[in-house]
């Protein structure tokens, strides 16, 4: 089980990845639903659960990465809302 957050907290996500090649790309879905993206490092993203569209009492966040040659990477985390 994961963290437990306030709807009006505000959740960063900031990668630690490690590769043969640089990264390229992060992408960022809730539930299975894409929130987001950046092609910029250090590749932070943020979000206000209480403004994001899919969020329930207990969330998957999945971050799926690229490095510059395409490979893919993905780890999932799960996460509370609190009532």
């Amino acid at each position: 089980s994961g963290s437990t957050f306030s709807k009006k907290d505000t959740i960063t996500v900031r990668l630690k990845t490690t590769s043969i090649f640089p990264i390229g790309e992060a992408n960022f879905f809730l539930n299975g639903t894409f929130i987001g993206g950046t092609k910029l490092a250090p590749f932070d993203f943020s979000f206000v659960p209480e403004t994001t569209p899919g969020i329930a009492s207990d969330n998957v966040l999945t971050v799926v990465v690229y490095d510059s040659v395409r490979n893919r990477g993905e780890v999932s985390a799960t996460f509370r809302i609190s009532p």
